[in-house]
């Protein structure tokens, strides 16, 4: 079988390798029989691969459909059943990259055989899949801390949701920035009238999100809410002004002090 697919070294795939050692597996074995060109002979399309064997991967039925359910939640994967068994894709480069392009052929060669260069990437290939990399496990992990933040059940896996962040990353959006937005507006929009709006089509719309980002940054932590706010005061002033037992025990320290001068 000729061909590489590269591991990446991003946190989700950390996660799955330490965490989750049978979805790692599985994962593992879609990337590696994963196609790399349309297949007009089994209908599998680049980035596909058929999966359902799970005794032959040393797995039990039911881990098998819990991997493939943890793998599909977390948006490294789609898969569809079919009379000949259920065909997963991969989404994305998150964990695996399969050296493909948009019209399923491997990079760097317009006739979808061998490389030049054998495989090795160029430094600006390079440079730009890194770039990928981490843009694409920065929306996941956007889309993550929304639905823990504002209680939500948004799927990491839905282009409209991935598209409208990656847009914004695009324009100069930092993970810091698209956080930012959202520990701002769900205090003040959730439980409320606006709660249906804290959705990633809404806060990083492009109309809107660079005035709720101004807006954070004009008003700082007021806008964080009234109880986490109050708090903060309460911890400010803690650390400015000592207890009256510290201011005693500080007295009498000093005043030993002054018997042993």
């Amino acid at each position: 079988m000729a061909g590489f697919i590269k591991l990446t070294k991003s946190e989700q795939m950390g996660r799955l390798l330490f965490d989750d050692p049978i979805a790692y597996r599985l994962m593992a074995v879609i990337a590696w029989r994963a196609r790399r060109t349309d297949s007009a002979l089994t209908g599998l399309k680049a980035g596909q691969a058929m999966i359902g064997d799970y005794k032959k991967l040393g797995m039990t039925e039911k881990q098998y459909r819990g991997a493939v359910k943890r793998l599909t939640k977390g948006g490294l994967i789609g898969a569809q059943g079919t009379n000949k068994g259920t065909v997963a894709t991969i989404l994305n480069t998150v964990c695996y990259d399969l050296n493909i392009d948009g019209e399923g052929r491997t990079k760097g060669d317009p006739e979808g055989g061998q490389r030049a260069d054998k495989g090795r990437l160029t430094k600006k290939e390079d440079i730009k899949k890194k770039d990928n990399t981490i843009v694409e496990s920065a929306i996941t992990e956007t889309i993550e801390y929304l639905n823990q933040k504002a209680n939500k059940k948004f799927k990491v896996a839905t282009a409209s949701n991935r598209n409208h962040i990656r847009a914004r990353m695009k324009e100069g959006a930092t993970l810091q920035d698209l956080k930012y937005v959202i520990d701002i507006k769900t205090p003040q929009w959730i439980n409320g009238n606006m709660d249906e709006y804290l959705r990633p089509t809404t806060l990083f719309n492009s109309e809107k999100f660079e005035g709720y980002l101004n807006e954070s940054k004009r008003n700082g932590e007021s806008q964080v809410g009234v109880v986490s706010y109050l708090d903060q005061l309460e911890e400010n002033k803690r650390l400015r002004e000592p207890s009256a037992e510290e201011l005693a025990k500080r007295d009498a320290y000093y005043k030993e002090l002054n018997k042993i001068k």
